[in-house]
């Protein structure tokens, strides 16, 4: 339980989670916030997967008197940053998400679009963030494979569709066709460290892409 100087945070955090329905909660946005920082929605995936199991309402204390929030455990040490207003939308998975691709495009600004970064998102500690970066790599090859359901958002929809007609056009050709991986670790765009400097937008605001 909380004590009693941390109570109203707590209290705080507990009603960002309750705040939106639970259909809100299933609309994680990995494709649309890998779009507006760079990232590869797997990548981010695999992340949330790490942090909470994908559970948009998971809500941690940590031994420092921290908490971390929701699907990506958003920390509180990012309150000050965010403003009140940013973080009161932490409830909602779509936003956290983005959230997550906000911070770990921070990451990538200081240590290149590589393991390190991610293991950063955690911790810049090391030893922790190597494992980390560790765990998460597990969770994107699971990822990759298809291990794991994920869903299909339409670029790799199209993408995979691609290369059904490609098999099915070389095989009535006889040909033989070259494997191809759908999913890279690399990012879809180079944002400036000003544009990522900036925390996810507000509803009615324009990206940090923009």
């Amino acid at each position: 339980m909380p004590n009693n100087a941390l109570r109203p945070l707590f209290c705080l955090l507990v009603a960002v989670l309750l705040a939106l329905p639970a259909g809100h909660a299933r609309a994680f946005c990995f494709q649309e916030a890998g779009h507006m920082y760079g990232i590869n929605p797997l990548v981010l995936r695999s992340i949330a997967n790490v942090e909470s199991s994908t559970n948009p309402s998971a809500l941690n204390r940590n031994k420092n008197g921290t908490f971390d929030v929701g699907l990506m455990q958003i920390n509180s040490i990012w309150k000050p940053l965010m403003g009140e207003e940013r973080w009161k939308l932490l409830g909602d998975a779509c936003y956290n998400t983005k959230t997550g691709a906000w911070i770990l495009a921070m990451c990538i600004n200081d240590y290149g679009y590589n393991w390190k970064a991610l293991g950063c998102y955690h911790s810049r500690t090391p030893g922790l963030s190597e494992e980390y970066a560790k765990r998460v790599f597990i969770q994107l090859k699971r990822l990759e494979r298809g291990q794991e359901p994920q869903p299909m958002d339409r670029d790799v929809q199209v993408a995979v569709l691609g290369d059904i007609d490609e098999l099915v056009e070389s095989a009535r050709l006889g040909k033989a066709t070259r494997k191809k991986k759908v999913i890279t670790f690399v990012p879809y765009v180079r944002l400036s460290p000003r544009q990522t400097r900036q925390p996810p937008p507000l509803p009615g605001e324009s990206s940090p892409g923009s």
